[in-house]
């Protein structure tokens, strides 16, 4: 069985001939690729010191190597944030194009894909919580926003080659969820049903994580 074999008949219920496994993001390249990095992540060389084409080439070789070093079912292009990207979107579907050229159907690629609201950031915290109680129709709407303009995001990624997502929203702390039981089924879990939906009429394979 190929790696992306081994990935679908896992997630499709069955059993491979053995346990198909990735990471969600791999930190130690330096360590163990020579110094090696990804452009773009925390405390890394950033897009703006290589040419953007040379800059994302290169990621998807870390992607590839890191694949077949620890041999990995699924190449997840999560190993830096969304936000580090110029065009998240543009460069998601250079990448899927390019490990496709270099493995063929060796690997399952996934990226990003989540819109659900998750615990805010301590810069979003105060002003999430005060929509809570001063807005919190707004925060509706704009969940069911967030989560059409990320389908539409998802369109073009699986036409461009991707095979499915990671919704990597976070909703709980160790010590319990961040918002109540009532404000999560009103306000997260309709949409993400609704995001899961949208993303397998697709044909994407998706897996939540928190």
């Amino acid at each position: 069985m190929t790696h992306r074999e081994r990935a679908i008949m896992a997630l499709e219920g069955g059993q491979p001939d053995y346990v198909p496994h990735f990471e969600l993001a791999f930190h130690e390249t330096e360590r163990d690729f020579d110094g090696r990095t990804f452009f773009g992540a925390p405390g890394c060389p950033s897009f703006d010191s290589a040419p953007y084409e040379q800059a994302i080439n290169h990621n998807a070789q870390m992607y590839i190597d890191i694949a077949k070093r620890y041999g990995h079912s699924i190449i997840c292009l999560n190993a830096t944030k969304p936000q580090i990207y110029p065009d998240f979107v543009h460069a998601m579907a250079s990448l899927v194009r390019i490990i496709k050229e270099k493995t063929g159907d060796e690997y399952l690629v996934l990226c990003h894909g989540d819109a659900t609201y998750a615990i805010p950031s301590g810069m979003q915290m105060i002003e999430f919580t005060n929509r809570i109680a001063e807005d919190y129709d707004g925060l509706r709407r704009e969940a069911g926003q967030r989560v059409a303009s990320k389908l539409n995001d998802c369109k073009r990624l699986i036409d461009a080659g991707m095979d499915g997502f990671t919704l990597c929203s976070d909703y709980a702390f160790n010590s319990g969820p961040f918002l109540s039981q009532d404000m999560f089924a009103d306000l997260v879990a309709p949409y993400l049903k609704q995001l899961v939906h949208g993303q397998r009429e697709m044909g994407a394979y998706v897996i939540k994580h928190t």
